[in-house]
């Protein structure tokens, strides 16, 4: 689960309550909506103190009409999901990767028999140099291509792929492609 789905699995609860709790006064609706959530002030949690903020600057007619519909439960949601911080794509050193890919893709033969002993073979060596994020994001995207759509991409990276039998350098030290057979 993510963080933000963790984060509203607690407080879907408590709004529920605070939605239903129609005929008591804004104030202890408030007050109890945060002891569901074991504060004592909104200010605790930034997103409780935006939500409350926003609902105390309505009219009690206009606040007591958006406790009756779900726009409620997505403006909570949505105040969750940009207080939540996106996680950083893992980062890498652009131009050490093209250096990456122009060296060792060529070692393809642009055939489908040899594809998958390229692509253990080329993503061990991108691990080794601490590229494996970029070079298993880019296998897993050719890995659903034929084989001429992969060749076309490889040449969008500058890279050539020509047919015939390439002997990879540091091959022995690459795992084994796993057999069908186990």
């Amino acid at each position: 689960m993510s963080n933000v789905e963790d984060r509203w699995a607690v407080l879907f609860p408590p709004l529920q309550e605070l939605k239903a709790e129609s005929d008591s006064p804004w104030e202890i609706r408030q007050a109890e909506f945060l002891d569901k959530l074991g504060l004592t002030e909104a200010e605790q949690d930034p997103v409780v103190e935006a939500f409350l903020s926003h609902l105390a600057d309505l009219s009690p007619a206009d606040r007591a009409a958006l406790l009756r519909t779900e726009q409620v439960d997505h403006l909570l949601y949505q105040l969750l999901q940009q207080s939540t911080p996106v996680p950083a794509a893992p980062t890498f050193d652009d131009e050490a990767w093209l250096s990456y890919l122009s060296t060792h893709g060529p070692y393809w033969d642009g055939t489908e028999p040899e594809w998958v002993p390229f692509r253990v073979w080329f993503a061990y060596e991108a691990q080794q140099v601490g590229l494996g994020g970029p070079a298993l994001a880019l296998l897993e995207y050719l890995e659903a291509q034929p084989v001429a759509d992969r060749i076309a991409t490889f040449a969008q990276y500058g890279v050539t792929i020509k047919p015939g039998p390439k002997k990879r350098p540091s091959a022995e030290r690459a795992p084994e492609p796993a057999s069908d057979d186990e």
